[in-house]
This record gives C-alpha cells, sequence and structure tokens, in this order.
C-alpha cells in the first residue's frame, strides 16, 4: 500500500511496518515490480524483506541475519533513544523467539525507555517471522527502574548456559532474569 509520508516521499507498508520509503515513483515501481512476481512470490519476497528490516532494527548485523535464520545464535547491538547501549543475542528455538541482553550502558532514569524499545524490537521481530512466543531477558540488572519494573512484570530468574558461539565456556551459566510473551 502507498501511504503518502510528506515531502513527495512515499512509503510501502507491508503487515504494518514500513519496508520501503521512497519518491512516489520509486515505490510504484517497487510496487509494479512485486505485482509482475505474482503474489505468492511478493509475499515470500516481502516477508524476507520484513524480517531483515526488523532483525537490523535490533542491530543484527548483515551477515549475521542470514546466520540468524538458519537457526544460530547471533549477537546484536543498537543505541537507544536515550543514548544507552544495549547488546545481547537472539536466538529462534522453534516457536519462541529467544533475545537477551548481555550489557547495557543505561544507568540513568531513562533506562527503563531503553528497556521498552528493547522490548518493542524483539516483539517486531517474533511478529515479522510469525512467531508465537518471545522470550525477553537479562542477566545483571544494573538500574533500580528496570529491576523494580520487571519483579512487577512476574520475570522469574534461572540458570542458564552461555552459548560458546558467545563466548561462553562448555558448561557455562549464568543467573538471568526472563519472562515469556504471547505474541498476538
Amino acid at each position: 500500500m502507498n501511504v503518502p509520508y510528506g515531502n513527495f516521499i512515499t512509503r510501502l507498508e507491508y503487515k504494518g511496518f514500513t519496508v520501503f520509503t521512497g519518491s512516489k515513483k520509486q515505490v510504484d515501481v517497487l510496487a509494479k515490480e512485486l505485482k509482475e512476481m505474482g503474489e505468492e512470490a511478493a509475499i515470500k519476497y516481502l516477508d524476507n524483506l520484513l524480517q531483515k528490516i526488523t532483525l537490523r532494527d535490533i542491530g543484527v548485523s548483515e551477515v549475521a541475519v542470514s546466520k540468524f535464520l538458519l537457526g544460530e545464535y547471533v549477537s546484536f547491538e543498537f543505541v537507544s533513544r536515550t543514548s544507552g547501549y544495549v547488546s545481547g543475542y537472539i536466538i529462534k528455538v522453534g516457536n519462541l523467539l529467544r533475545c537477551h541482553i548481555f550489557y547495557t550502558t543505561d544507568r540513568s532514569g531513562k533506562a527503563l525507555v531503553t528497556f521498552m524499545q528493547y522490548r518493542t524490537k524483539v516483539f517486531n521481530i517474533a511478529k515479522s517471522l510469525n512467531l508465537t512466543r518471545a522470550e525477553l531477558g537479562g542477566s545483571t540488572v544494573i538500574n533500580n527502574d528496570v529491576l523494580k519494573f520487571i519483579k512487577n512484570q512476574q520475570f522469574d530468574k534461572k540458570l542458564m548456559e552461555v552459548p560458546e558461539v558467545l563466548g561462553g565456556n562448555p558448561g557455562e551459566k549464568m543467573e538471568v532474569y526472563f519472562k515469556e510473551f504471547e505474541i498476538k
């Protein structure tokens, strides 16, 4: 669907996400190409594009996107709207998207905003993959506002093996907060 975006810029939306932004002519060219592909091929193309966009939005590298789609652990990193640096890992396990923060620099009163931004990014990835569940997690919580929030939201604690591909030693475990959410 072409949606006016301002200053003669138009965007192409798919499943509620902007998947392409450009001039009206550029969007029309893409829409024509999609139509020429046929419905099934166009849906597959747009699904793949949406998955790539949502994974890149949380900071999964271009190379790691394909590894993630093959079922591997991959790392992510992004700078939040409040300038907090966030890094962690993400993996798809069956119908579950597991995403955990390992490190963040946001100790400010705005850390909860960073956490909510992280949550939104994870839920968007899960939706783009048509998954029904997402697990949010993190290890040591350094911000009291976030700690209070996750306790109020009834996050649990568990011991989890640190993936070797992320620097863990075989059998190494760490305590993490986690909660599984249903994605609608």
